[in-house]
């Protein structure tokens, strides 16, 4: 959560609070340390480090995680819509049954 203050000067100061390894990320997450990692290559989770190095030592913000987080909720609300959805219009299984079913009934009455 991001504070603000007013310095003596009239200033916005922004105190932010920090997460400064894999494992403090990884529990402010709920989730293991392998996964937090596989989230920052794949989902982008907000993860950043002191050097450009993939070894260098990281830390994150808890405010952009929350945000992250919140997108990512929000995208997969969409997607979850949008399968539902498909899956309403889209049944080949039961309309084919039902197809071969009329066939099967027409062909009947025609042959009898």
């Amino acid at each position: 959560m991001i504070k603000r203050k007013l310095s003596g000067n009239g200033e916005i100061k922004t105190d932010r609070s920090i997460l400064d390894s894999w494992k403090e990320i990884s529990t402010y997450l709920d989730r293991s340390e392998k996964t937090c990692r596989k989230w920052e290559k794949e989902l982008k989770l907000p993860v950043h480090r002191l050097e450009d190095s993939p070894k260098a030592r990281v830390f994150a913000y808890k405010d952009e995680i929350d945000i992250w987080i919140n997108i990512k909720l929000k995208n997969r609300d969409k997607i979850d819509r949008a399968r539902k959805k498909k899956k309403i219009l889209q049944k080949p299984e039961i309309i084919m049954i039902i197809l071969v079913l009329v066939l099967l009934i027409l062909l009947h009455l025609f042959l009898f």
